[in-house]
């Protein structure tokens, strides 16, 4: 663990959420799974955009990272369908940046 203290974590989680969780949610569940949604149906949409979003995490060292892409694919399952039961994209994007920031935090060596 990595502690940095109460408001050098909170402004990460925030700079997380703000900077790395709504924009890749406004790219992969606002636009990517919409779009998959209206060609396709809201279950397919939601696997072909979730796909889409664990293969683009496969850069992550050692490439290819297969086993970090297949946990990102299940992430954006989770994140896409809290959206298409809410509509909200800060309901995919709280998480998104939460999950990032426990990482980087907690678990990352």
């Amino acid at each position: 663990p990595r502690w940095i203290g109460v408001l050098p974590s909170a402004a990460r989680l925030f700079g997380l959420i703000l900077f790395v969780g709504l924009p890749e949610e406004l790219l992969f569940r606002g636009r990517m799974q919409e779009a998959f949604t209206r060609i396709l149906t809201p279950r397919l949409g939601l696997l072909v955009a979730s796909v889409v979003f664990g293969l683009s995490h496969i850069v992550k060292s050692p490439w290819p990272n297969w086993r970090y892409a297949l946990l990102a694919t299940l992430a954006g399952l989770a994140y896409g369908w809290v959206y298409q039961r809410t509509r909200r994209l800060s309901a995919a994007a709280v998480p998104h940046g939460t999950i990032d920031w426990i990482w980087s935090t907690f678990l990352h060596s």
